[in-house]
């Protein structure tokens, strides 16, 4: 089975889709880019609250736990690189070095649960939702 066809329909859709993204307003205003780069990293952190989780009750083997806490952190880790190369404003440097701190703390998450493939307890999850939470209200432009 040829590939081509699936490449093909990921192009197109992402040549729609991005443009109509920014048409939309999500990018017209200064932060719009770091708040979809806070909006990736709360996602990832509500997967880790899951992973988390089902290893805790043991619904997970632990070789899977860690392969999947391994492809979260690389998605953590381009998330984290978006939100370095977002342009931001003065008045919103303080609210986007909140999300990387976040960020950091996610990754140092994510981490432990890799190396040991069994959930840590306490978790910081509901922290770090929270704080990511925060900033990317922090970050939404004025009414």
């Amino acid at each position: 089975m040829s590939i081509l066809p699936l490449y093909l329909a990921c192009l197109l859709t992402s040549a729609c889709v991005a443009p109509a993204a920014h048409a939309g307003g999500v990018l017209d205003d200064e932060t719009g880019e770091l708040r979809i780069a806070v909006g990736l990293l709360r996602s990832q952190a509500a997967e880790l609250a899951l992973l988390q989780q089902q290893a805790q009750r043991g619904e997970l083997p632990p070789r899977y736990v860690r392969a999947h806490a391994a492809q979260l952190e690389q998605a953590v880790q381009r998330a984290r690189q978006q939100l370095a190369d977002a342009p931001a404003p003065p008045s919103a440097r303080p609210h986007a070095e909140l999300a990387r701190a976040a960020a950091r703390d996610l990754l140092d998450e994510l981490s432990r649960l890799r190396n040991s493939g069994r959930a840590q307890r306490p978790s910081n999850g509901p922290a770090l939702r929270a704080r990511l939470r925060q900033a990317e209200q922090l970050l939404q432009p004025p009414a």
